[in-house]
């Protein structure tokens, strides 16, 4: 949660794919951050550093041992919510900072 990862500091991102699942362990650089647009909606976003990438690949005695279906999340969001179209915008700018 966002309030996990401001006391925290550390967060674990999964990147999920049929052979192979990668873990980045990221540090909080600055946030959270208010949100374009958001007005009241209590959004924000965390700018992270990626401190590791650790693949995790079936081994040779796992017999080639895959995810068979995709991870799916339901139901769906209605993309015209007022948070939905405030995320989307923020998602369509950037927002890195040296």
């Amino acid at each position: 949660s966002a309030e996990n990862l401001a006391r925290r500091r550390v967060a674990t991102l999964l990147v999920i794919e049929p052979d192979t699942i990668a873990y980045l362990k990221l540090r909080l650089l600055d946030g959270p951050l208010p949100v374009e647009g958001a007005g009241d909606l209590g959004l924000g976003f965390f700018l992270l550093e990626v401190e590791e990438v650790v693949e995790d690949a079936p081994a040779d005695w796992e017999g080639g041992v895959r995810l068979t279906q995709a991870v799916t999340y339901a139901p769906a969001p209605d993309l015209d919510e007022p948070w939905a179209r405030a995320v989307l915008a923020a998602l369509a700018s950037p927002r890195a900072r040296a």
